[in-house]
């Protein structure tokens, strides 16, 4: 398993990133299909708390994308709190995958996509927005439940697929009463 710790506004020193790979690696063991894990760590300085650790964890399984972001007053303590989250999509993502076997199917479908990060940026009134980033990704044909599932692993509110009943591309995302909805295109 390949482990990319990264800084941003910050520095990454030799302890905080052996604790990193220790943590990551012990994920190997629930997760042995884990191909790649990518964790970058930023600090910023607010107002009231003074500075805020920020840790971003992105795994790559089998095709599937599991994703989980949490911030705390310590780079350690935030890393912590992440791999919470990130045991509680792995329960998810086994129970998906294992549930699939047991249901008879010869192997777990295991989709590709990303959904975009950071879409919509707080814009000031009379001030335009700018594009700031574009992500480009492979797309493997997946149903809709499979996008939900994923949309729900990566912890995003939308999430862009190939639906493989009509073959085209179509987007699902999370309305403000808490259902999902669908976007087809004629």
């Amino acid at each position: 398993m390949q482990v990319v710790v990264k800084g941003k506004n910050m520095e990454v020193n030799e302890r905080l990133k052996r604790f990193v790979e220790g943590k990551i690696g012990r994920l190997q063991r629930v997760l042995p299909d884990l191909a790649e894990a990518e964790v970058e760590l930023s600090s910023a300085r607010t107002r009231s708390a003074g500075t805020q650790y920020v840790v971003e964890v992105t795994l790559k399984a089998n095709g599937a994308l599991i994703r989980g972001e949490q911030a705390a007053d310590d780079a350690y303590t935030a890393m912590d709190a992440v791999l919470g989250k990130i045991d509680r999509q792995v329960a998810r993502y086994k129970t998906k995958k294992f549930g699939a076997f047991n249901k008879g199917e010869t192997e777990a479908k295991a989709p590709v996509a990303v959904a975009m990060e950071d879409a919509v940026a707080p814009v000031e009134e009379g001030e335009e927005g700018r594009l700031v980033r574009t992500k480009r990704f492979a797309m493997k044909p997946m149903d809709v439940e499979e996008a939900l599932d994923q949309m729900q692993l990566l912890g995003h509110t939308f999430f862009v697929f190939n639906n493989a009943e009509t073959g085209r591309v179509s987007v699902v995302y999370r309305r403000q009463d808490g259902n999902f909805g669908l976007i087809e295109p004629e």
